[in-house]
Formats: C-alpha cells, sequence, structure tokens
C-alpha cells in the first residue's frame, strides 16, 4: 500500500514517519513466564508509504508467511536485525524514531524477545497510552477504561467483525501441526482473520495517535484487510 499522508498540527514526537506495533500472543499477560510470541505486526508509516508487516515467530505458524507472502517474514529466530533490514528498506531516509505501542506489555515482549532496539539503532520502543490517555482526556474527557477499542469507537473507526487472536492461532497449530502444507479454504480464512485483527490493530493505534494529534485527511486503511471482507 503506497501513499502521502497529509496531516495538520504538529509533527507527532517531533516526527513525520512512525512506526505501530501489536503482538498476538499465547499466555496470560499478567503472568509473564507464559507468555509465548506467536506474530509481531507492524505498520511503518513515511510522508511516501504506509506499508504493514507480519513477522511469523512460532514456527508452527510458518505457513502464515507462505499464504501471504506480500505481508508477512518469517522470523522464528527473533533476529532484531531482520526487523531493523525490512524497516530500512520501507523508510529508507531513517525518519522513524520509535516504535509505538498501545500497552507496556508490547514494550516489555519487544524487549524480552529480541532485545532492545536501541542497542543496535536510533529506533526506540514507546508505550504510547500515557500521552494519548492525557490528550484524549483534554480533548474528549475520556475517562477508564483506556482500551485501544473504545478509542477507536470514540473516533468513528471501523472495526473487522470480532475475532480471538489466540483461539486463531491455536486452530492453525493445531491445522498445521500433522500437514504444514494444508492450504483449505479454512486455513486461509482463520490465517487471514488473524492477520486482518493484527492490521488493524496497528493501523487502529497509528489512527487515534494521529486523531489525537490533530492530524485530518487521513490516508485511508489498506483494502487487502477491509473490516467488511
Amino acid at each position: 500500500m503506497c501513499f502521502k499522508p497529509t496531516s495538520g498540527g504538529d509533527p507527532m514526537w517531533n516526527s513525520k514517519s512512525w512506526i505501530f506495533i501489536d503482538f498476538e500472543v499465547f499466555g496470560i499477560a499478567a503472568v509473564p513466564d507464559s507468555i509465548k510470541p506467536g506474530i509481531l505486526g507492524m505498520l511503518v508509516e513515511t510522508q511516501e508509504i504506509s506499508t504493514y508487516l507480519c513477522f511469523v515467530l512460532d514456527e508452527e505458524l510458518k505457513p502464515i508467511s507462505d499464504m501471504f507472502p506480500e505481508y508477512t517474514v518469517y522470523n522464528p529466530e527473533f533476529s532484531l536485525n531482520l526487523i531493523i533490514k525490512h524497516i530500512q528498506q520501507i523508510d529508507k531516509n531513517n525518519e522513524c524514531k520509535f516504535l509505538f505501542s498501545w500497552s507496556n506489555n508490547d514494550v516489555e515482549w519487544m524487549n524480552r524477545f529480541f532485545g532492545n532496539i536501541s542497542d543496535i539503532s536510533e529506533l526506540r520502543t514507546m508505550n504510547a497510552l500515557p500521552s494519548s490517555r492525557a490528550k484524549a482526556r483534554a480533548q474528549w474527557k475520556m475517562r477508564q477504561p483506556h482500551s485501544l477499542a473504545r478509542y477507536l469507537e470514540k473516533i468513528g473507526y471501523k472495526c473487522p467483525k470480532q475475532v480471538y487472536p489466540t483461539e486463531l492461532m491455536n486452530d492453525l497449530k493445531l491445522i498445521w501441526r500433522n500437514n504444514p502444507t494444508n492450504k483449505t479454504d479454512l486455513a486461509k480464512k482463520k490465517a487471514y482473520d488473524l492477520l486482518r485483527y493484527n492490521y488493524h490493530d496497528c493501523f487502529g493505534l497509528r489512527t487515534v495517535m494521529r486523531v489525537l494529534e490533530g492530524h485530518t485527511e487521513l490516508p485511508p486503511s489498506d483494502e487487502f484487510f477491509h473490516p467488511d471482507k
């Protein structure tokens, strides 16, 4: 997907290029040792292009990268260099400064599973919720709960039908455990629903942050992940 983002207001975080991330994991967030990553979604948006990438981390989910090669990168070794390489292929001028997430969980998981990206690049992971919450309180009188879903509803963002990413990943692992070449319509649908859910978490976070910043005439989402498909 390629477009030129237009915006009003001040540059967000002193930049006009950004990265938005979202993990889909197995386990319980309140029990850190139980967390096992399935995929890491990433939306890289510069002044020229906006590109979604899904890094497939669980080996049993590898068929996703075979089904949707234009949107996925297989990375079972949790290579931070591979992630940076793909970011730099999109952000050719190295304008991006932050990898934003909607909670500190994603920041912690990024550091835990990949290492500190700031150690080998000029990028930083950043929990965007505190600043977004402060802006939303000032602009919208927003109160708890400060979930991304509630903020998306507030700005009229259209989301796909509700799915449960951990259930989808578990279903796909069961399908592919004994037959990793299974490309039935059911497997493709579940894999697509997983990617679409993750895409809209990333793109939705991007849209909330830019609306709160006063940006206008935001380009639309990728038609491939249209919420009505």
